[in-house]
């Protein structure tokens, strides 16, 4: 969803003959082209979020509820971009009552355990926690893509995989209306693990800190056991979705076509539409 909303507001607001606006559905789809040119990959799956609410927002009513509403140029956007992946033959999957991340963490952990190398095509900060051996994230910076390993994610972010969710308690996350520990920034809590490796040794040290910081720490410590569970993708979704099942699959030409001149995509491609999309999320 992340990328659909990125798409729709890097290409101008376009229509179909009969009104459909379909910006969004031109962006996110020339987008995955491009990616899937660069990855080639053997098995391909792109997951979506379902607008029922999840676990985290039972959890903890105030999730993501600084979000503006999703405009409704987009919402209509929304099934046809479904539509659209599908006629390139690929697998589109969602679970009411989890996030994609959590069904993108299911699938990728159930890959590796079948020793299948992964990619996460993602912008999402709280999927870097599962970087390991054979999962990666591809970065997205406009229109160049790079794979970040165990090491990249550490350069990045200055803590390793392991300690991204320790790291984003201590930071909070902004865009999902987590909260973290007031005046502590990505710098500060990068030497706080590097120093002390988790929050949980962190916690057992505070007497070794400054003051202020053993201050902050402490007023805002009794709200870090929800906002792990907040952070932590959840790696066992019920999802009746094999890995053999999403085989990378011929494209359906005639149903491609069919839905090209119902956007008016052929038109539009030979336009030169914003050739180089701003996709970068961070």
């Amino acid at each position: 969803m992340a990328f659909l909303y990125r798409a729709y507001y890097s290409v101008p607001l376009m229509q179909n003959s009969n009104g459909l606006y379909t910006n969004a559905i031109f962006g996110f789809n020339r987008f995955i082209q491009k990616m899937l040119a660069h990855v080639v990959p053997d098995y391909v799956v792109v997951v979506f979020d379902t607008k029922e609410p999840t676990f985290r927002h039972i959890a903890y009513p105030e999730y993501k509820a600084n979000r503006a509403k999703t405009p409704v140029e987009l919402v209509e956007q929304i099934a046809w971009a479904k539509e659209y992946v599908s006629a390139f033959g690929i697998n589109c999957v969602e679970l009411p009552g989890y996030e994609a991340d959590d069904i993108i963490g299911t699938l990728a952990t159930g890959a590796s355990n079948k020793d299948i190398l992964t990619i996460i095509a993602t912008g999402d900060k709280d999927l870097y926690q599962l970087v390991n051996q054979k999962i990666f994230v591809m970065h997205l910076v406009a229109s160049n893509f790079e794979i970040l390993d165990e090491q990249a994610v550490y350069d990045k972010f200055n803590v390793r995989p392991d300690q991204v969710i320790d790291y984003l308690i201590l930071l909070g996350d902004s865009a999902d209306n987590i909260p973290g520990v007031p005046g502590i920034g990505s710098k500060t809590a990068a030497n706080f693990l590097n120093k002390y490796d988790s929050l949980e040794n962190l916690l057992n040290n505070l007497t070794q800190i400054s003051e202020r910081h053993k201050i902050q720490i402490i007023q805002a410590k009794d709200k870090f056991d929800i906002t792990k569970n907040l952070l932590k993708i959840c790696c066992d979704v019920p999802i009746s979705c094999e890995i053999e099942t999403l085989i990378t699959k011929p494209i359906n030409t005639d149903k491609l076509n069919q839905l090209k001149d119902y956007f008016g995509f052929q038109k539009s491609e030979k336009m030169n539409c914003n050739e180089n999309l701003q996709l970068e999320l961070f």
